[in-house]
């Protein structure tokens, strides 16, 4: 054996291509830099997600966050807004709307939510994590006032026009 036919025979030495096989080149081609670029964009996008996730404060099971509230809130002004009449029931507990339909729209505390019934079918969530919900009517103003589980109370009022002559 000598060194000579190691060397003379090339089919021995292989080269390791990149890129494809049947192209015969050397290198990244655009293809290979679009699907690397793809699946780069498609990581750092996931990352971003999902550190927003776990290092965004997060709310406790006691509470609800503020933009819940005001959703709530929302909610509850749109319906008195479109009745004809606002009345409260049960020492306050629940509020009803009856709307220009006929038909009553009650607001009121089911387990630790407050649930929104359409004639007293259905069970839509409305605010959940509070202990208590009081609703007065005095000058054509509803005031609502709801204890969250934390203790925390909560205040706000809103006009009912029906009681100002607009519905």
């Amino acid at each position: 054996m000598n060194i000579k036919t190691y060397v003379s025979k090339p089919q021995l030495i292989k080269k390791n291509h990149i890129a494809s096989a049947s192209c015969r080149q050397n290198g990244y081609t655009l293809l290979n830099v679009l699907f690397s670029l793809s699946v780069f964009l498609l990581i750092s996008g996931s990352l971003a997600a999902i550190f927003h996730l776990f290092l965004s404060r997060q709310q406790e099971h006691d509470g609800f966050t503020q933009q819940e509230w005001m959703i709530s809130i929302e909610q509850m002004m749109n319906e008195c807004k479109e009745s004809q009449a606002v009345k409260t029931a049960e020492d306050g507990s629940v509020l009803i709307c009856t709307n220009l339909s006929g038909q009553d729209i009650r607001f009121d505390i089911y387990h630790s939510m407050i649930r929104k019934r359409v004639d007293g079918k259905g069970h839509v969530p409305i605010l959940d994590h509070i202990t208590a919900m009081k609703a007065d009517i005095e000058n054509g103003v509803v005031l609502l006032k709801i204890e969250s589980e934390d203790q925390k109370v909560y205040q706000t009022a809103f006009p009912v026009y029906s009681y100002l002559g607009g519905g």
